[in-house]
């Protein structure tokens, strides 16, 4: 029996619904499995910045970020390896380091004292630290930025060689 529909027997192209679109779409953005993982490990090493930021003089041990993000060390250090390229106490020591030589270029403080302040309980490990971290002890490091005769540090004279930048 035919169809009384007018165009019963033509084939129709329809154009894509909206619907069909928004989900190809969303599939297309929707995170694969190993990609909603490593979102979740970006939010725990974004999480990480926070404390470090907030506690960095305290020179708390990894622990305390582990239970403040209330994860495991393992998993928090995997975490920061796979999103900041380094673990967690490196992200420390980055937080420390630019604090230790704005310290000891912009302050006539002793390293003893900058060492107390960054949080460091013996100044000898402070230097250890920032030995390992430079290649040279704080006080070398602080000569050598500083010029001969006075003026300004070295490192602010670089900032300021660019008359298209200012300080």
């Amino acid at each position: 029996m035919p169809s009384r529909r007018p165009g019963a027997g033509r084939q129709r192209h329809h154009p894509p619904s909206l619907v069909a679109v928004a989900l190809s779409r969303i599939a297309r953005l929707a995170p694969a499995t190993a990609a909603a993982a490593r979102s979740s490990d970006a939010l725990l090493a974004m999480g990480l910045r926070r404390p470090v930021d907030a506690h960095f003089r305290d020179n708390s041990p990894v622990d305390r970020y582990v239970e403040t993000l209330a994860t495991t060390p393992r998993h928090l250090d995997r975490a920061a390896h796979a999103v900041l390229g380094s673990g967690v106490k490196r992200v420390v020591g980055e937080r420390w380091l630019p604090q230790a030589k704005r310290l000891l270029l912009f302050t006539v403080r002793t390293v003893e004292d900058i060492a107390c302040q960054i949080g460091f309980d013996q100044p000898a490990s402070f230097s250890r630290f920032f030995r390992e971290w430079t290649g040279e002890a704080p006080a070398a490091w602080r000569r050598k930025q500083l010029p001969q005769g006075g003026g300004e540090p070295r490192a602010l004279s670089r900032l300021t060689d660019r008359p298209d930048r200012i300080p």
